[in-house]
């Protein structure tokens, strides 16, 4: 990672059951009207909750266990999330990524504070985490993180096969007319040296051929190797 440079993972306190119903309701009003009066009935008026001989009015939050919970969250963050302006943006439902220059990255973190008030959501410092190099951690917005130096070499292998690689180049290598692009080449041997580095091993263009095939034919091209080289010490 360049010096200067940070990825910060955000953590919300208690994201579903904190959001305002009144931004639930203007976001699905905007996005998805046709449900607009299903979720005006369900969200407009308090539900009772009673537990024993105590009653609980939810005022907050999708309710647990709707099928429409996640939709309504993602609708009324995503306005939010639009207006960042990170080198990288990665949200799922109340998880938050963000990466790029720490100044960048530290006024994101100042807009989505400023928006409290609006959203219901509170950023849980004692729970966000920040990997970078140097000093860039030493600004006000980043107090209580954890501080988190360098990935695994295990979870870097992990984020680069399942997040950065399976979901978007794979969607693109079967959906585009890209066979034989020249591209693809350069694309390879990206992937190629940032294994090589993860790993910390040095693959011949033989190794990585076979690694690059399917499980099943690169497990028989393997046995075949093994069986010819006995053979040879036997012979």
């Amino acid at each position: 990672m360049p010096d200067g440079r940070l990825v910060a993972k955000i953590d919300f306190s208690n994201a579903f059951n904190s959001l305002h119903w009144d931004l639930m309701l203007r976001s699905v009003a905007e996005k998805v009207p046709s449900i607009y009066r299903f979720c005006h009935l369900s969200y407009s008026q308090p539900s009772i909750l009673k537990y024993e001989t105590r009653t609980i009015l939810s005022q907050e939050g999708p309710h647990k266990g709707d099928p429409l919970g996640p939709l309504l969250f993602c609708l009324s963050i995503h306005p939010d999330l639009e207006q960042l302006k990170s080198e990288l943006i990665a949200g799922f439902m109340d998880d938050l990524t963000l990466g790029g220059p720490a100044d960048t990255v530290a006024a994101e973190i100042d807009h989505i504070r400023g928006r409290e008030a609006f959203t219901g959501l509170q950023i849980n410092a004692s729970k966000c985490e920040i990997i970078s190099h140097g000093t860039v951690t030493q600004r006000p917005q980043f107090n209580s993180f954890i501080f988190l130096a360098l990935l695994s070499a295990h979870d870097a292998l992990i984020l680069f096969r399942l997040s950065f690689i399976a979901p978007k180049m794979m969607h693109m290598l079967r959906c585009s007319p890209c066979a034989k692009h020249p591209s693809l080449e350069e694309i390879d041997s990206v992937f190629k040296k940032g294994i090589c580095a993860i790993t910390n091993l040095d693959l011949t263009d033989l190794q990585w051929l076979q690694d690059s095939l399917p499980v099943k034919e690169s497990a028989e091209r393997a046995g075949c190797t093994s069986r010819i080289a006995r053979w040879h010490l036997l012979s």
